[in-house]
């Protein structure tokens, strides 16, 4: 059996000269090169333009992910900034008061021994009826001086306890609830109805229906209502600087204007709202904006 042999499709193209001496040039060039070579210079095209896009759009969300981390940092960096100089002040005012106590405790050993070895003083003198000289009106003089020096430092003693101990009562320092266990914290998370990254203002504590919730500071109650996604809200302003917000409640147990101390208890855990279960939501705010909780959460925390 004989085999036909299909032929290429070829192009020929002719070069004449003017030259009537020159030959006549014929170039044979097959259609599928020539069709090559008109696509590769759009495949390459195409190509360049699809890593050109895949690219700028990688670019916009690496752009993105940045500016967030930036942000972020810069939020951590505003309250570590403020835990700071919280911490200072406190480190400042303890410090003080150590020394102060420490002063305390040495005068009182002072006193102490002063009062011991009177009756030893007295005897050596002659019993009960001791002769009025010099010693004797030093000795009692340097302890009156020494009790006197005692009273007064122990009065600053108190009024510098007492000026920290009226500071931390309108710092949000307590936790808000029991168990303390946290599920969500502060800053960036999926959120856990459209899967989408978003801003979380506070964090999340986990419990049961009917859970106590306390004030975790002094203040006054400036809302205890349905606050949309937040569903049942109380928020107490502690002080010209701190509010916080205890959202998602079942139930109120104060109402706006009331004075609430740390501890109190001012509602009941629930899942009020924009919530997947029973979870208390719980902000600090800083003048007016959100802060990381957890610091002032575990400042007095064994």
């Amino acid at each position: 059996m004989q085999i036909k042999k299909r032929r290429l499709d070829i192009l020929t193209f002719t070069v004449v000269s003017n030259d009537v001496n020159r030959r006549v040039t014929r170039f044979r060039i097959p259609k599928f090169a020539i069709t090559i070579f008109i696509l590769l210079p759009l495949i390459s095209l195409s190509t360049l333009v699809y890593y050109l896009f895949f690219y700028m759009n990688a670019y916009e969300v690496h752009r993105d992910r940045v500016n967030n981390l930036n942000s972020q940092l810069e939020n951590l960096r505003q309250e570590k900034e403020q835990m700071g100089t919280l911490l200072r002040a406190l480190e400042l005012e303890n410090g003080i008061t150590a020394k102060q106590l420490e002063q305390l405790l040495e005068l009182e050993e002072q006193v102490r021994t002063y009062l011991e070895e009177l009756p030893s003083f007295i005897e050596s003198q002659g019993g009960e009826h001791i002769p009025y000289n010099d010693d004797y009106e030093n000795y009692i003089e340097n302890a009156v001086q020494q009790s006197s020096i005692l009273i007064e430092r122990y009065k600053a003693l108190l009024k510098t306890v007492d000026a920290v101990s009226q500071e931390i009562k309108y710092i949000p320092t307590a936790w808000p609830t029991e168990p303390d266990l946290i599920t969500s914290n502060f800053g960036m998370r999926k959120d856990p109805f459209t899967y989408s990254n978003s801003f979380h203002g506070g964090v999340d504590i986990r419990g049961n229906y009917g859970t106590p919730i306390y004030a975790a500071a002094d203040g006054i109650v400036t809302m205890a209502q349905y606050n949309g996604n937040y569903g049942k809200t109380i928020i107490i302003r502690h002080s010209d600087t701190y509010e916080t917000l205890y959202g998602h409640l079942a139930s109120y147990k104060v109402k706006p204007g009331d004075r609430v101390k740390k501890g109190d208890i001012i509602g009941t855990m629930g899942s009020s709202g924009r919530s997947t279960g029973p979870h208390l939501h719980y902000e600090i705010i800083n003048n007016g904006e959100p802060i990381d909780p957890l610091p002032f959460l575990q400042l007095f925390k064994e």
